[in-house]
């Protein structure tokens, strides 16, 4: 009853990306139909923040890969917090791959099996992400509280 708890828990956090998602296909819809009515300045004004955020994430992800190859003790954290721009970014391969790293670099890192179960249902391997799920479990019981 308690992992069942964590799965819901899961499955609602994925359905709360996935309504993120459709807000900025919303909002994307709403500036090109602002542009179409005139209202052009208000539309390049979204555009240039959305364009303004790729950047800054891009920026992110490079400053990360700096840190990895500085062969820091903190690798693991930069592979996660990378994985994490990579998700935002909708690159769920790359995502995935830098949490296996950081897992591999740290394996009692409870978090990244929590993140890299969200990529793997994403992905629709549900048994990959109900494994990486009862794992951070293990390491951390208070996660299957989490609601």
């Amino acid at each position: 009853m308690v992992k069942l708890n964590f799965y819901w828990s899961t499955v609602m956090k994925q359905i709360h990306i996935a309504i993120e998602f459709l807000l900025l296909l919303i909002l994307s819809l709403f500036g090109q139909a602002l542009e179409a009515n005139g209202a052009k300045k208000s539309a390049i004004d979204y555009q240039k923040l959305a364009v303004e955020d790729l950047k800054k994430t891009k920026e992110a992800i490079e400053q990360y890969t700096k840190a990895i190859e500085s062969e820091s003790d903190s690798a693991y954290l930069y592979y996660y917090y990378r994985a994490d721009l990579k998700e935002r970014m909708l690159d769920r391969l790359g995502a995935l791959k830098d949490y296996d790293q950081s897992i591999k670099l740290n394996p009692s890192f409870a978090y990244a099996y929590n993140r890299r179960g969200l990529v793997r249902l994403g992905e629709r391997d549900t048994l990959g992400a109900i494994s990486d799920w009862d794992k951070a479990i293990d390491l951390k019981p208070y996660f299957a509280q989490i609601a």
